[in-house]
């Protein structure tokens, strides 16, 4: 079963609760502690095995989610402009063996290996 759990921090713990099981409240000291004292209390609570629960976090923080929001843009973006570089890249070398220019010499001019150089001509 998929449980899913809301931990929120207050100080030096993590309060922890589920939606899914009535009573299921608990905190930790840790992250990591989180799925071990969630999965134990949901067996006890329910009377099923622990390995019948698969623990899934959402943390509730909403200072830190603007942040991670915003990196998140961010990493996409630069993902957009590393594509963008590799396709500019591959047209200096396509305009280079255009030109006569030798592999070598490509990836001379490029900064690359000539390896490179091979790779970029040959996409």
């Amino acid at each position: 079963m998929k449980l899913h759990v809301t931990a929120a921090r207050d100080g030096r713990t993590w309060f922890v609760e589920s939606a899914q099981i009535d009573g299921l409240t608990t905190q930790a000291r840790t992250v990591a502690e989180i799925p071990e004292m969630v999965r134990d209390l949901a067996a006890m609570i329910t009377g099923r095995p622990e390995s019948d629960f698969d623990v899934e976090i959402t943390f509730d923080a909403p200072e830190v989610a603007a942040h991670l929001r915003q990196a998140e843009d961010l990493a996409a973006k630069a993902d957009a402009l590393r594509a963008e570089s590799a396709r500019e890249r591959h047209e200096a070398a396509m305009v280079l063996k255009r030109q006569g220019v030798t592999v070598r010499d490509i990836g001379a001019v490029l900064g690359v290996s000539h390896q490179r150089a091979q790779q970029l001509v040959s996409n």
